[in-house]
C-alpha cells in the first residue's frame, strides 16, 4: 500500500504495520528510522537533511520509530519514555530555525503505538528548502 494513499492525520498503527506486510521499501518518497534524533549538531543536521530532502524532491514521509532492514520495515518498536508532544514541538522548531524558507507543509505528528511507545511521522510536500548554514 503507498503511504502517500494514507489520510496522514489518522496515521495509525495499524498503517504502520501494513508498510510491513506490504513490504514498502525505503526510496524517494519514505524513509524509515529506528531511533529518535539526538541532540548533537550532527543529529540535528541529519534530522533537517532529511526532511529538506523530501521537501526539495516529490515530497515525502519520514518515520521514525520503524525498525527497518535492507531498505524494508520488519518491526515497529517505536520510541519510548519520551513525551510524545514534546517531541513533536522539538523537531518543528528544528525545522523551523534550521530551514529556509520555511516549509509550509511540514506536518509532524505522534502515533501511539499498543506498546505505550510512539512512532512520529512526518509528511512535507515543498522545494527549494535549504539548511541555514
Amino acid at each position: 500500500m503507498p503511504i502517500d494513499r494514507l489520510d496522514f492525520d489518522n496515521l495509525s498503527e495499524n498503517d504502520l504495520a501494513e508498510l510491513i506486510v506490504g513490504q514498502v521499501p525505503e526510496g524517494l518518497r519514505i524513509d524509515y528510522k529506528r531511533d529518535l534524533y539526538g541532540n548533537s549538531d550532527a543529529d540535528k543536521r541529519e534530522v533537517l537533511k532529511d526532511i529538506s530532502g523530501f521537501a526539495n524532491a516529490f515530497g515525502g514521509h519520514l518515520i521514525v520509530g520503524m525498525e527497518e532492514q535492507n531498505g524494508l520495515a520488519t518491526s515497529i518498536p517505536g520510541v519510548a519514555n519520551v513525551n510524545p508532544d514534546d517531541v513533536v514541538l522539538r523537531l518543528e522548531q528544528l525545522a523551523r530555525a534550521g530551514l529556509e524558507p520555511r516549509i509550509q507543509g511540514l506536518r509532524i505528528r505522534a502515533v501511539p503505538l499498543s506498546s505505550g511507545a510512539y512512532c512520529f511521522g512526518s509528511v512535507s510536500h515543498e522545494a527549494g528548502i535549504r539548511l541555514i548554514e
